[in-house]
């Protein structure tokens, strides 16, 4: 699925370098490529040309969610950029499983909002029940909170599928 997906940027890249859809792909590769402060910036520039596409959105969260989990930026950009971004990503497609998980993933960090994150995972995983990223992220924060029985069953689902080598 990945692997799809970052051919499918290069080739956008390739046959359509300045159309905002190719644009965010090349924000995820430089992320990739821990070019982060430049692929925030492109990330900016492609939301602020392309304020209607849900990628856009989530590019920049993404890519600034990247510079402060690298200690490059301030955590505080985690509630004042990634957050709002996020949740516009969500808001502009919210039949789409990547934007509910990356929202999840910041709302579960504060008790006002965990419920509301759980929630998100649980809607990626109905909207996706065939990935198993989506229950491997729901272990994760599962376990952090201390539902140690649902973080195993969502493992367990995570192996049966098709997870990422790289999470698991």
């Amino acid at each position: 699925y990945y692997a799809e997906a970052e051919d499918a940027f290069t080739r956008a890249e390739r046959h359509g370098a300045d159309d905002p859809l190719a644009l965010v792909g090349k924000v995820f590769r430089l992320a990739h490529l821990r070019k982060l402060r430049e692929a925030h910036k492109l990330a900016e520039e492609v939301r602020a040309r392309a304020p209607h596409l849900w990628e856009a959105h989530f590019a920049v969260g993404y890519a600034q969610r990247e510079l402060v989990e690298d200690g490059i930026d301030l955590p505080e950009k985690l509630e004042s950029v990634s957050l709002p971004a996020f949740r516009k990503a969500h808001e502009l497609a919210p039949s789409q499983a990547e934007p509910c998980v990356w929202l999840a993933m910041q709302l579960v960090k504060n008790t006002a909002t965990r419920a509301q994150g759980r929630a998100l995972f649980d809607r990626a995983i109905a909207l996706e029940p065939g990935n198993g990223n989506r229950y491997f992220m729901r272990a994760l924060h599962g376990l952090a909170e201390g539902d140690t029985a649902g973080a195993e069953r969502d493992v367990a689902s995570a192996r049966r599928l098709n997870t990422s080598k790289a999470l698991l």
